[in-house]
């Protein structure tokens, strides 16, 4: 297993060592003319950068949605601290009124025991 890791670890150098004796790069293409090991060589390259661009792109993309996620998210926690304590306040109020209904039944009650 490490030994395939490694082979392919050479074969990379190798082929990056090539890249820069064989052929000339000139706005970032390989000028290789009949070697046909350049050539494919510089395809890969160019493909690796291709991809590279799309990946940043998408990458940009990924970050601009989560941004808008992180800001869509930080409203709602703000939206849902407010209606807690509304609730709470409510919740409160209620249980106020229900001890107050309580106290005045007793004391209608304790009115007509007398």
């Amino acid at each position: 297993m490490m030994s395939h890791v490694l082979c392919h670890f050479l074969l990379l150098i190798f082929l990056s060592s090539s890249v820069t004796t064989l052929g000339k790069p000139t706005d970032s293409a390989l000028e290789c003319g009949e070697d046909k090991s350049c050539v494919v060589l510089a395809q890969l390259v160019s493909t690796v950068n291709k991809l590279n661009e799309k990946l940043d792109k998408g990458l940009e993309e990924l970050k601009t949605d989560l941004n808008k996620c992180l800001a869509s998210t930080a409203t709602i926690s703000t939206q849902l601290g407010r209606h807690s304590a509304d609730f709470l306040n409510h919740d409160t109020r209620l249980k106020e009124h229900d001890v107050s209904q309580r106290n005045d039944s007793q004391l209608v009650q304790s009115e007509w025991a007398y």
